[in-house]
């Protein structure tokens, strides 16, 4: 079964990124939303709220996330995202597929979400 939820525990960040050959620095701002499969993390997701913007990272997998799964996770973080009472939230464009159907607009190479017109659809 797939279940998302953030994660505060930064030895299970730290082991979840070494797992996959991935460089993270921890720090206490960034939030850490994963990805679940039968208890164990297959993918983790950033969001960096500044101001007024709540910036949403790239999905960071092992080999088990598919694309539907990083679908998943990613529209899982924006519906989290939108709790935060921020203007806008801004994903990278590698994701574009996913977002334009939930009114997102490119701008500059990224993807921008007005947190009032965003229609996050439910995630499976």
């Amino acid at each position: 079964m797939l279940k998302t939820a953030c994660v505060f525990d930064s030895a299970i960040i730290k082991n979840f990124y070494y797992s996959v050959n991935v460089q993270n620095e921890f720090n206490e701002t960034t939030m850490y939303f994963a990805l679940y499969k039968n208890e164990s993390i297959i993918g983790i997701v950033t969001l960096n709220q500044n101001n007024t913007k709540c910036f949403i990272g790239e999905v960071v997998g092992n080999s088990e996330i598919t694309k539907d799964g990083t679908e998943f996770l990613l529209k899982s973080a924006i519906n989290y995202a939108l709790t935060f009472q921020k203007l806008h939230l801004i994903c990278n464009i590698v994701y574009k597929e996913f977002l334009v159907p939930m009114n997102f607009f490119e701008v500059s190479g990224e993807m921008i979400g007005d947190v009032e017109r965003v229609n996050c659809p439910p995630v499976f």
